[in-house]
């Protein structure tokens, strides 16, 4: 639900509160399970401060092999293994 909020707050344009949203979630993580979701945060902080270097490195982060499980979260059956669909939709 939280990255839901974030990306309507972002499409509101509503930057302060996103970025303080941001910040919070990251100083204070929502657990575990979760976990692989703080670079959506890192995105929406650096999105919130108009800094485009941190948001190319956070879509650089959602778009490596490395972060293969997170990328492909949500993903439908055709595109999951040719692109991040986060990293998609945020690039956007």
């Amino acid at each position: 639900m939280g990255l839901l909020v974030q990306a309507i707050l972002a499409m509101q344009g509503k930057w302060e509160l996103l970025g303080e949203r941001a910040e919070y979630i990251l100083a204070n993580p929502p657990g575990k399970r979760m976990a692989k979701y703080q670079i959506d945060q890192e995105f929406y902080l650096a999105l919130a401060k108009g800094d485009v270097p941190a948001m190319e490195q956070a879509l650089h982060t959602l778009t490596v092999t490395k972060t293969k499980i997170r990328n492909f979260d949500g993903a439908l059956g055709l595109t999951e293994h040719l692109m991040s669909m986060f990293g998609f939709i945020y690039a956007k």
